[in-house]
């Protein structure tokens, strides 16, 4: 009898520990989903945050805040950025670019996206002009080829070193990601929930829509412009121009004689001797259009579908003119991307938006994004 109370009394102690040990565990869990996503955008520049309340079908802008980049305290610049969001939530949505991410269409034979995952590194050796132990991969379905048997599918290759730096500004600070995306990829969202109506690209396959056209986008960052391609809501050309904002207040400064800072007012603000500053731009702003005609020209040819329009975004679109410059030269309707414009806004939000609203186009797609 005594071994026997002995036993219970030791299976009683074993399944007390066994529940504190699982209150434990579940309190280290995340709770509910949030129903605020956070879009980071950390740039070259600056650091660009948004707040978004998605709701079904409804999205609406809580709060945004940009805040001049640090590039000697950076985790602070992004602190005081999500500080002034006034939002509890410490989960955020980040995206990297430029030179170590790679991003290719590739047609694969029919499979399911578990699949796909599992042979992409076999595919990406041909496409990604990385060594495949130095970078992530991740992919998705875009569309089904059913005349070839075959699916396209995007490919997305980023250089480890590039997320593990990117994870690490935001540890000092306690922010958890909740995912990492690529700049374009985030664009692409975006434009696809204001133009093509369709699900982010996120959720494993791209929807088909009925309208059958073709939009760029150009996002004119601070140190390179991200161009996409979109046909029929589906991602069909990315890439990266390394010609930026920066480039063209270092030839407004050089040409004016004035300083950095100086030069950057000048790019923004039109004043007398405007034709200057126009005259200073002119050959990188004709750089660019010649790398964006080469991909229109390539796309065009690929697909034999032209593009009807292209959307500008960025801090550099607010160069006075820049639009009527591009149009010109490509010869396409050109138009400032709004990335608000469907959605709702937090009536406190409006003067300060209006702007600031094409510096807010990654982090408002990246905000649409959920796992």
């Amino acid at each position: 009898m005594k071994d026997f109370l002995k036993d219970k009394l030791s299976s009683f102690n074993m399944q007390k520990i066994i529940q504190v040990n699982l209150e434990h565990l579940k309190s280290m869990l995340p709770k509910d989903k949030p129903s605020i996503n956070i879009g980071l955008d950390i740039g070259t520049s600056s650091i660009k945050a948004v707040a978004c309340k998605i709701e079904k079908d409804k999205v609406e802008l809580v709060n945004f805040a940009i805040k001049p980049l640090d590039k000697d305290y950076i985790s602070d610049s992004i602190s005081r950025t999500i500080k002034e969001l006034n939002i509890e939530t410490k989960s955020v949505n980040i995206s990297i670019g430029g030179q170590g991410v790679v991003t290719r269409s590739v047609k694969f034979p029919r499979m399911s996206l578990s699949d796909v995952k599992n042979a992409v590194g076999f595919e990406a050796e041909k496409h990604i002009p990385f060594p495949l132990n130095e970078v992530y991969l991740d992919c998705y379905i875009l569309k089904q080829l059913p005349d070839e048997n075959k699916m396209l599918v995007l490919v997305a290759a980023a250089k480890k070193e590039l997320v593990l730096q990117r994870l690490s500004l935001l540890k000092p600070i306690s922010l958890a990601v909740n995912l990492i995306d690529i700049d374009s990829v985030a664009l692409i969202n975006l434009v696809n929930g204001i133009e093509f109506k369709t699900k982010a690209v996120s959720s494993g396959t791209a929807q088909n829509t009925e309208q059958k056209k073709a939009v760029a986008l150009l996002n004119l960052g601070a140190n390179f412009t991200s161009l996409c391609i979109i046909e029929n809501g589906i991602p069909r050309f990315v890439r990266d121009i390394f010609i930026g904002g920066n480039d063209l207040t270092k030839r407004i400064s050089n040409i004016l004689g004035i300083g950095l800072a100086e030069a950057e007012k000048a790019k923004c603000i039109p004043s007398e001797g405007w034709d200057k500053v126009v005259g200073a731009c002119e050959s990188i702003l004709n750089n660019l259009v010649n790398e964006t005609r080469l991909s229109f020209d390539y796309f065009e040819s690929e697909s034999g579908v032209p593009i009807s329009y292209l959307y500008l975004s960025g801090g550099a679109s607010y160069l006075q003119g820049v639009d009527e410059i591009i149009k010109t030269n490509l010869n396409v309707e050109t138009k400032y991307l709004n990335p608000i414009v469907d959605f709702s806004i937090n009536k406190d939000l409006v003067g300060r938006l209006e702007p600031e609203a094409r510096k807010l186009s990654v982090a408002m797609g990246l905000a649409l994004r959920s796992k």
